[in-house]
């Protein structure tokens, strides 16, 4: 067997390793990374519809970035549903037409409530539709966070797929927001027995808090990408994956220090008509 050959099957096992459900394994904290154009989002995407697929009685939910393009939109209208917070000030934009505010479909409020200093998201845990991607905006992304934390104690598989990790645990914070990471770093250690599954990206794993890196459990190298340090894959390498229109994007997938190299097909593009964003209205008095 040549080199290319053992590296598809170990990327073939380590494909079985995220997608088979095992109580002894449990749920995954992956992390793709690569430049601007690599199909970071295409092979995010891709992870979430085998879920929505083989696993349609599981609630699967989608952070995206505010005042950026809606991208699970891009699998197509029957296959997600938008939940808003109450009280978040979330507006939603046509790109298509200089930004005009709509009501887009499937817009379903829910609320979040405290005890203790604890949250409880019992109400968007009841109400997500499963078989779909729930897009849910919180207003806060950092509230991703203490949700995370709540589905860790649920005992029960779940998944979450974030958009651009590194606003939501940024490098070189100070303060609360620092004290949350540290929180969330704790709880990251436990999502795996917990029977959670987190799929993030990131252009740069260098903009994400230095303190999560250890907590990553897969990485997903794509063109463009800066390698985690003790990774066993040589930078050089990682510079010399293929970027290919008609194959798709070479990428290093790499988990306990073993890799194999896969292709992502960038199938998910913008879909006519779905140019949206959504927006959080600053309080005139903020």
């Amino acid at each position: 067997m040549d080199g290319v050959n053992k590296k598809e099957v170990y990327a073939r096992e380590i494909l079985e390793r995220i997608h088979v459900h095992s109580k002894d394994d449990g749920g995954i904290f992956s992390l793709t990374t690569g430049s601007q154009g690599s199909a970071k989002t295409s092979s995010m995407l891709s992870f979430l519809n085998y879920n929505i697929i083989h696993h349609p009685d599981e609630p699967i939910f989608f952070s995206n970035c505010y005042d950026s393009p809606l991208q699970f939109t891009k699998l197509g209208p029957k296959k997600w549903h938008i939940f808003v917070k109450q009280g978040s000030n979330i507006i939603f934009r046509d790109r298509d037409y200089d930004l005009k505010v709509f009501e887009p479909p499937h817009k379903t409020y829910f609320k979040v409530t405290e005890s203790d200093g604890e949250k409880d998201y019992s109400d968007l845990w009841n109400k997500a539709k499963r078989g779909k991607c729930n897009a849910v905006f919180f207003g806060d992304r950092y509230e991703w966070m203490d949700f995370i934390a709540w589905l860790r104690a649920r005992g029960r598989w779940s998944h979450v797929f974030i958009d651009e990790m590194a606003e939501i645990t940024p490098a070189g914070t100070s303060g609360d927001v620092w004290h949350n990471i540290n929180e969330f770093v704790l709880v990251l250690k436990d999502v795996r027995k917990s029977f959670v599954d987190v799929f993030c990206n990131s252009q740069a794993c260098h903009d994400i808090d230095y303190r999560v890196w250890s907590r990553i459990m897969l990485w997903v190298y794509l063109p463009g990408a800066q390698k985690w340090k003790t990774s066993p894959i040589k930078q050089h390498v990682i510079n010399s994956l293929e970027k290919s229109k008609e194959l798709g994007n070479e990428a290093f997938l790499e988990f306990s220090k073993s890799y194999g190299k896969v292709r992502f097909t960038d199938i998910y593009k913008p879909m006519e008509g779905y140019h949206w964003d959504a927006h959080v209205v600053k309080e005139k008095n903020a």
